[in-house]
């Protein structure tokens, strides 16, 4: 008698594959990382000494500049300049005169003048191309 090869075992059967995730909604958007998440609407949604303000990603509580005391009185400005409140603070800004400057040109690259405090009476420091000149203003 002639003998029966043996038979091959059989492959082992492939592991169960995990079940896939369950599809998102298209109504519902991606999870966002953790500072994209907003705060606050609003400064007043925030605790003292924070303003509400835009990372980039999302509004955020985050801490206020410290508030800049340059004065309290014109008196405590340098001559030419008055005292202004910005943000919490307050500053020395230059006294602008009224009017506006002329449209001119010159070839001369000469700075006469940095500031309408420069200048004398109701003349304004106006800018062209290359330097400044004081000049009798426009009128508003």
């Amino acid at each position: 008698m002639t003998p029966v090869p043996a038979l091959a075992p059989a492959p082992p059967a492939p592991a169960p594959r995990p079940p896939a995730p369950a599809p998102r909604p298209p109504s519902q958007p991606p999870p966002s990382p953790p500072n994209c998440i907003p705060d606050c609407r609003k400064d007043e949604d925030c605790s003292f000494g924070e303003k509400c303000q835009y990372n980039g990603c999302a509004l955020k509580c985050i801490a206020a500049p410290p508030c800049v005391v340059e004065c309290r009185w014109d008196e405590d400005c340098p001559p030419g300049e008055i005292c202004q409140p910005k943000g919490c603070g307050y500053v020395c800004v230059e006294i602008q005169k009224p009017g506006w400057c002329p449209v001119y040109s010159s070839l001369a690259c000469h700075w006469f003048c940095y500031g309408d405090k420069d200048c004398s009476g109701n003349l304004k420091c106006c800018r062209h191309g290359c330097g400044s000149q004081c000049k009798k203003p426009i009128p508003d």
